[in-house]
């Protein structure tokens, strides 16, 4: 296992590390949580993070064999200084420890907010945490670039989070901040929420688009310390980790060759999961415009025809896009979300 620098927190933290948002659900049982977590640290990996609304009682579970191995970050997304006091107790409850390394403000969307949260004392709470010992570091998660980029300038975090994916080129301007104020860099959603990755191996593609390629990508760029990745299985665990292996010394050549294939396979418009469209004007959070892009992108482009049935069975369908557009001046790429969510809709709905 290869470790990095995670920025000036100076932890050495494995090249890849176990996001805890794949144990959520009721089919995750404390009993795979623990197997996948054991199994990682068996292999290496010194690293897992979850967050407040992550169930992290199921990790707290599996940490009591492995906590003094590993690096733990936690997250909230409180907006005021009693609600962040009450998500650390909660955190160290959950988890049962009185100590965690790391702990993130999550999911900062716009500078204003960012500014909200701190001047609501949010920000007041971690640094009396840290000052106390019951946390290391400071950090913050979000999907907007150019917010991260300001709150990186304020020089109050010590880590970030942020997307990064085969042809996630706007996360890149985000590089020259974090070395410049040497804040650690954690990538999330390597895999573009899995279109990166042909998982049943049956398509032209199945040669490169794989793991290997989706993670060797993005660890070959050396500002990123870590790239987080959601494990749901040991089988997923040992697939990733021996992507890892396989893929940790591309050249840029290998690069520009990863991403011109991808491009061929998925087209220019593909979904990097990355989230910056989010959330939605109309329907929040709630409406998730990356998964209904991913849903169509699993079935025409990879002949995954079970989407349809787990298309039907969503809440709430592509179809209550009110087309207000908004979402669209937010997407990096320039994807037509619009036309996209009629084009899924129309797609999924006609093979029920």
């Amino acid at each position: 296992m290869e470790y990095r620098r995670l920025g000036r927190t100076n932890l050495k933290v494995s090249v890849i590390g176990v996001g805890g948002g794949a144990f959520m659900g009721p089919n995750k049982t404390p009993d795979l949580v623990k197997k996948v977590i054991s199994f990682a640290v068996k292999k290496g990996v010194n690293f897992i993070e979850t967050g407040e609304d992550y169930d992290e009682s199921k990790v707290g579970l599996a940490l009591k064999e492995v906590r003094k191995k590993i690096i733990l970050a936690s997250k909230s997304t409180a907006y005021e200084k009693k609600r962040m006091e009450v998500s650390l107790e909660n955190s160290f409850k959950k988890l049962g420890t009185d100590h965690i390394d790391i702990y993130m403000l999550q999911t900062v969307t716009t500078v204003d907010g960012l500014k909200l949260r701190i001047e609501n004392g949010v920000l007041d709470v971690l640094k009396k945490a840290k000052e106390e010992g019951s946390i290391d570091f400071i950090g913050l998660t979000g999907h907007r670039i150019p917010t991260l980029i300001e709150a990186i300038k304020l020089d109050e975090f010590d880590v970030v989070e942020a997307p990064y994916c085969i042809g996630q080129y706007e996360t890149e301007m985000l590089f020259e901040f974090t070395e410049k104020y040497d804040v650690g860099v954690i990538a999330i959603t390597p895999f573009a929420g899995g279109i990166l990755v042909d998982r049943d191996k049956k398509t032209k593609a199945a040669g490169f688009m794989n793991s290997k390629n989706a993670l060797g990508y993005v660890l070959s760029n050396t500002a990123v310390s870590m790239a987080l990745v959601g494990m749901s299985s040991v089988e997923h665990a040992k697939e990733n980790i021996e992507a890892i292996e396989s893929g940790k010394d591309f050249s840029e050549a290998d690069r520009e060759k990863i991403l011109k294939n991808t491009e061929d396979f998925l087209g220019l418009n593909f979904c990097r999961s990355c989230k910056a469209c989010m959330p939605c004007d109309v329907h929040g959070w709630k409406f998730n415009i990356d998964n209904f892009l991913r849903f169509e992108a699993f079935y025409s482009k990879y002949g995954y025809k079970q989407f349809a049935k787990e298309y039907f069975n969503l809440d709430q369908k592509a179809d209550a896009c009110t087309g207000c557009g908004k979402c669209e001046p937010r997407c990096p790429y320039g994807i037509p979300i619009r036309e996209m969510l009629k084009k899924t809709h129309k797609l999924l709905s006609s093979k029920q």
